[in-house]
């Protein structure tokens, strides 16, 4: 991958093509992904790669524009704008001295588009020399959701799935909301803008209903396979905050919409499915990755076969065992956290 700075805005306007001089590289490659989230929410992500032969071993600045019907984008967002305060991203790349710059990855975050953006959309990708000079063009059209907030990417997906799961019980309340606030915040590593993107997903959320069998069809089609385990041990989180035990309408919800949606071992994502691999490095359910890796990292080092080779035969057989259960219990809890991306433990803040 080519080493490449990415930022927000650009320093300079739209491209201006000459005809009668067309910029000497081209954009190669283009691929688009409408459902993507990013640390800002739901997002729109451009990949790309660019030849500029002219560019070897020189930086070059990629800009990223949106432009439908009625012109260029604009955005509420300032820093997201350039010079003519259209809505931009851009990236600083160093050329490989082959002169192909691969896998040049921008995000535009869903939120800082106009509200009322969405349908046909053209993707304007430009290249420049830092002092503006044009060196490639491309033009790609896509097809933009209409409301981002209703986008089936999957933290909207986990945030009405949560809601539907709080709502099982009785109607959603505020701590409800806090929970899965502070829940998707942690899990999707949001920043404030992804923060406002989450309160009005949540506003959406929150007026919606939720029927089973949709919801099902929305995360067979929508969360890929090996994000699944993210979902389930969210759903289990909500349902377990603030030290409460799943209800028995709730663990029917859960066992109901799972099946529905083809995901059948579901019980093991739960916090109490991993409570033995917990036991077993001295921590309590909902343990974050950090305290499971010190954990097991201090248990393996107390059992290790330097520490016991001058004890008896039994004791350098417990200990062996010891390290083998612990080092199933690590991989096992990893396995699961690592792709629920957060703690299974709730703090909620205000």
């Amino acid at each position: 991958m080519t080493e490449y700075e990415l930022s927000t805005g650009a320093s300079f306007g739209p491209p201006v093509v000459d005809k009668w001089r067309p910029p000497p590289g081209e954009v190669t490659w283009i691929d688009e992904d409408i459902t993507s989230v990013s640390t800002s929410g739901p997002a729109l992500t451009v990949s790309l790669d660019f030849r500029q032969p002219r560019a070897r071993g020189r930086e070059q600045v990629v800009v990223v524009r949106l432009e439908d019907m009625r012109g260029y984008f604009p955005s509420a967002y300032p820093e997201y704008t350039d010079p003519e305060e259209n809505l931009a991203v851009s990236a600083v790349v160093r050329v490989p001295m082959n002169g192909v710059a691969e896998k040049i990855v921008m995000v535009i975050p869903y939120i800082t588009m106009p509200r009322d953006s969405g349908g046909l959309t053209e993707v304007v990708i430009s290249v420049h020399e830092p002092n503006g000079q044009l060196t490639a063009v491309d033009y790609q059209h896509i097809d933009l959701p209409e409301d981002f907030d209703r986008t089936p990417d999957l933290m909207t997906v986990v945030v009405h799935t949560l809601v539907a799961l709080s709502e099982v019980d009785g109607r959603l309340s505020r701590d409800h909301v806090r929970i899965i606030r502070t829940l998707a915040k942690s899990n999707f590593q949001l920043d404030e803008l992804g923060d406002a993107a989450l309160r009005l997903v949540l506003k959406v959320a929150a007026k919606a209903q939720h029927s089973p069998t949709t919801l099902a069809e929305v995360i067979l089609h929508t969360v890929p396979e090996h994000d699944r385990p993210r979902l389930v041990t969210l759903m289990y989180a909500a349902a377990e905050a603030e030290g409460r035990s799943v209800s028995p309408r709730q663990q029917q919800f859960i066992e109901d919409l799972l099946n529905l949606a083809g995901i059948h071992d579901h019980r093991r994502y739960g916090p109490a499915g991993l409570a033995d691999a917990y036991k077993e490095l001295d921590l309590e359910p909902g343990a974050t990755v950090d305290q499971v890796r010190k954990a097991w990292r201090k248990l393996v080092r107390d059992y290790h076969p330097d520490r016991v080779q001058n004890l008896a035969k039994g004791f350098q057989d417990f200990a062996h065992d010891k390290t083998t259960r612990l080092n199933k219990a690590y991989h096992r809890l990893r396995a699961v956290l690592d792709n629920a991306g957060t703690a299974v433990e709730v703090e909620i803040e205000d």
